[in-house]
């Protein structure tokens, strides 16, 4: 499904607002995976766009502190671009 979900977001006429929370929540752990990121899920909804889910990130040690921002479609596609966090995810 998330794969499915990234080749979407690359079309311009996607309707973002059908993204389902899961098949995004899956992509980030696709896309994040071995970083220092977590995923908080406040409020669970079948929509992203409805949802609210927050993307924490932090360079070494969790205590120095970090960014956290709220997952949406152009976030989401930040995260699939490896842009997200102003580099590449390699």
């Amino acid at each position: 499904m998330s794969n499915n979900l990234i080749n979407e977001l690359k079309q311009d006429d996607f309707d973002t607002d059908e993204i389902k929370t899961n098949d995004a929540i899956a992509v980030c752990k696709m896309k994040l995976f071995g970083e220092y990121n977590a995923l908080l899920v406040r409020n669970m909804e079948e929509y992203l766009s409805d949802a609210e889910v927050y993307v924490l990130t932090w360079d070494g040690e969790a205590s120095d502190g970090g960014e956290m921002f709220k997952l949406d479609a152009n976030n989401l596609k930040e995260i699939i671009n490896g842009t997200i966090f102003g580099g590449s995810i390699e």
